[in-house]
């Protein structure tokens, strides 16, 4: 296997150096896991990577991402003021204005690490890039697919994440893939196989072995626990998942369905509450909001919920 080494030349940093890469289709992802956007703030955000570190026109926002259909210096400030919110600060990539042009990223040269990574934390910071692009591409499709939340996607997301883990058994990112699909299904109550749900916590212990930090690993355990009513061990990685990742919105997303599934509906639109503040554009978690504020007893503020949620994302009906 292939050691990567530090490069003692300081490369210039760019997004591609801390984790950001744009698919043939389109799709944005950080560190090999698809960035989830609304549409409009995907497309901008794929047209500012691709023209990186070019200014980008306001015609060409115009253009390709509205397409011709009417787009007003508000419309485009607002969603670039959505995108500027979603994406992570702590990586050292901002949107600027170009005052009467458009816009543009930047890059900070504290994105790059000062030492080499090692350990848990070079498991962190490389593991999606720990593979072939051919495996690189599979695994970003199959996310792609995992984002629709149908069964139909996640069944076609599943067969290609299985054939991934069976050619690349060494690559952390597709064995935690395949359990978040497997989670998926619960979540969805699309999947009652309780071997598959134990076959899918076992990719997870080989993971945990290998890279015990990897991002999403606690709480994605913490679900399928769930999943198979162990709920005692679920709440255990529930917490250790919240310390670890205080600011991810699957973290609260997963908690508030552990809570919801132990009967704490108040409890669980707390939680809710904070993964939608935190992923504003995640129709499956403001659904889950929905119904948690139903349990709740709170029956106008989850139709109050649900509709603004059908307003804001009309297309993931």
């Amino acid at each position: 296997m292939l050691t990567p080494t530090r490069d003692t030349s300081s490369p210039k940093p760019s997004p591609a150096t801390i984790g950001y890469t744009v698919g043939d289709d389109g799709e944005v992802c950080l560190q090999g896991r698809p960035v989830a956007l609304a549409p409009k703030e995907r497309g901008a955000l794929c047209l500012l990577l691709s023209e990186w570190p070019r200014t980008v026109h306001k015609d060409r926002f115009a253009n390709q991402v509205w397409r011709g259909r009417g787009m007003s210096d508000e419309s485009l400030a607002r969603c670039i003021a959505q995108l500027r919110r979603a994406l992570l600060p702590d990586r050292g990539l901002r949107i600027t204005a170009v005052y009467g042009t458009g816009y543009r990223l930047q890059v900070s040269p504290q994105a790059l690490p000062d030492e080499p990574a090692s350990g848990a934390s070079h498991g962190r910071l490389l593991h999606a890039a720990m593979a072939t692009p051919q495996h690189v591409e599979v695994l970003t499709h199959a996310r792609q697919l995992m984002q629709r939340r149908n069964g139909d996607s996640l069944a076609r997301a599943q067969n290609l994440l299985r054939e991934l883990v069976e050619q690349a058994p060494a690559y952390p990112a597709a064995r935690l893939a395949l359990a978040e699909c497997v989670g998926a299904l619960v979540s969805c109550g699309l999947y009652a196989d309780r071997n598959r749900i134990e076959e899918a916590l076992g990719h997870l212990e080989v993971v945990r072995k290998s890279v015990p930090h990897l991002p999403g690993l606690l709480a994605e355990t913490a679900h399928l626990l769930d999943g198979v009513w162990r709920f005692d061990e679920a709440a255990a990685f529930h917490a250790l998942a919240h310390a670890q990742s205080p600011l991810d919105a699957a973290t609260y997303y997963y908690r508030g369905w552990h809570l919801l599934a132990t009967d704490q509906p108040e409890m669980a639109v707390e939680a809710l509450e904070k993964a939608v503040q935190l992923h504003p554009f995640s129709a499956y978690m403001a659904v889950l909001l929905a119904r948690a504020l139903i349990n709740a007893g709170a029956h106008e503020r989850a139709l109050e919920r649900a509709s603004k949620t059908l307003t804001a994302m009309p297309d993931d009906r």
